[in-house]
């Protein structure tokens, strides 16, 4: 190649390279014009706005179910006011649950670069890190946020999580006592606040948390279950019903949710929809084995119209031998103590099965018994009712024997001698005339029998 063609090559390609960077500006252009455009119309939408409503509205559209709306709301809201706790903490969760998390770390990360010694920017982090159950991670963060500001009732229900999970369940409830008394209205809170009594036994208390919780929060769906399952304990099945249904309505992927909706129909007897939400949490979870326990339960112990006693004790082996066998790979994993009672139940019932079934077996046989006999002693008087006569021709026979006293004398005479001898051949009309009554009793014999 030589010096001057060279030079035009050059010349060409930067000639095409020109081209290319003002088709590539005016691509710029258009797109930052749309950027600034969107900009102006989100400024004009907050002007005068007020940050403590957009994350009132942000929060209300999340309960909706509507996440981008609620999104957009929280944005707005950190526009109008950047340093808010409650619109970066809940945005960050929304995307992360949403499944967004890359964008959620993007936020945490953004905030914690540029503004590291605000509130806000601690609280998002330690919430990201108890989502991503670092519990180290978000104790730090919640104690650096609590340091910034003693009284944010957000960064004490975090640290209040962490001990919960730690088991310092006491230093839990002592840091919520405070948070419940400076946000009252705090549902989140009252929620764990909710845990951590339940978790002390005191379910009386706990059910008053989580009441207040729903009334706060009606969207926080772990408040209904919760109270579902201790309404159960205490034997309302109705009220715990309600409740799992609320929580399969805000969570209809929830598996757990109609696994507990099932347990509660069962209470009432109601197997036919106990099952069908049992199957549906299985298709949600195919690994979900607590399924198999708590079907094995409600057969064992349930009322069921129109079935024996003996398939009602298979359907049961059946499924607690699958809880077994889905054990090992259960998503969430059942304990070795729900494994050995499963064992125990299934040993229990192989033996109330074998002993029914040998009860039946044994009724089976007296019954082809007493139809044998019954058949039989049919068939005798079936024969009786044929020959009617047979018992008084027997007499007649005998009455024929005077007449020969008809016959000449010395005829009579060796008979009269006969008639003297010893009774041995006496009783024979006798005899004769006995045996319909000695095969008369034959068919009551049979009949005992």
């Amino acid at each position: 190649m030589t010096i001057g063609h060279a030079s035009r090559t050059k010349a060409v390609a930067l000639t095409l390279l020109m081209a290319m960077g003002s088709l590539w500006c005016t691509g710029c252009a258009s797109t930052q014009k749309r950027a600034e455009q969107k900009r102006l119309a989100l400024m004009q939408s907050i002007a005068g706005a007020d940050y403590r409503t957009l994350a009132q509205q942000a929060l209300q559209a999340w309960i909706k179910q509507d996440r981008e709306q609620a999104i957009e709301l929280y944005e707005r809201c950190l526009l109008v006011r950047e340093d808010s706790a409650v619109c970066l903490n809940d945005l960050v969760l929304i995307l992360y649950v949403t499944g967004q998390t890359q964008q959620a770390q993007q936020r945490v990360a953004e905030a914690l670069e540029k503004h590291p010694k605000r509130v806000n920017s601690q609280v998002a982090a330690a919430t990201l890190a108890l989502l991503q159950d670092k519990l180290q991670e978000a104790e730090k963060y919640g104690r650096a946020a609590i340091h910034i500001d003693s009284n944010n009732a957000i960064a004490m229900v975090i640290m209040a999580r962490v001990f919960y999970q730690q088991g310092r369940v006491e230093a839990a409830r002592w840091v919520l006592e405070n948070a419940t008394q400076i946000a009252p209205d705090d549902g989140v809170a009252q929620l764990w606040m909710g845990h951590v009594l339940r978790r002390q036994d005191r379910n009386r208390e706990a059910l008053d948390a989580y009441q207040k919780a729903m009334q706060l929060r009606p969207d926080l769906w772990e408040a209904y279950e919760s109270y579902g399952v201790l309404m159960l304990d205490r034997g309302e099945a109705n009220k715990a019903i309600a409740a799992f249904e609320h929580v399969v309505g805000l969570r209809p992927e929830y598996a757990n949710g109609y696994l507990h909706l099932a347990a509660a129909l069962t209470s009432k007897n109601e197997h036919a929809r106990a099952e069908e939400m049992e199957n549906r949490a299985l298709q949600l979870n195919p690994k979900l084995a607590a399924v198999y326990f708590n079907r094995g339960v409600r057969y064992r112990n349930g009322k069921f119209e129109n079935m024996p006693d003996l398939k009602r004790w298979q359907a049961s082996k059946e499924a607690f031998e699958l809880f077994l066998t889905t054990a090992k790979d259960a998503q969430p994993p059942v304990t070795k103590q729900q494994q050995e009672q499963a064992k125990k139940y299934v040993a229990e019932l192989n033996e109330q099965i074998k002993t029914e079934q040998q009860a039946q077996e044994a009724a089976r046989q007296a019954e082809e018994e007493e139809r044998r006999a019954a058949e039989q002693e049919a068939k005798q008087q079936d024969e009786q009712q044929e020959n009617p006569d047979k018992d008084e021709q027997q007499p007649d026979q005998e009455g024929e024997q005077p007449n020969q006293n008809n016959a000449p004398q010395d005829e009579q005479a060796p008979q009269q001698q006969e008639s003297q001898q010893p009774d041995a051949q006496q009783p024979q009309a006798e005899q004769e005339s006995q045996q319909p009554d000695a095969q008369q009793p034959q068919g009551g014999e049979q009949t005992a029998d």
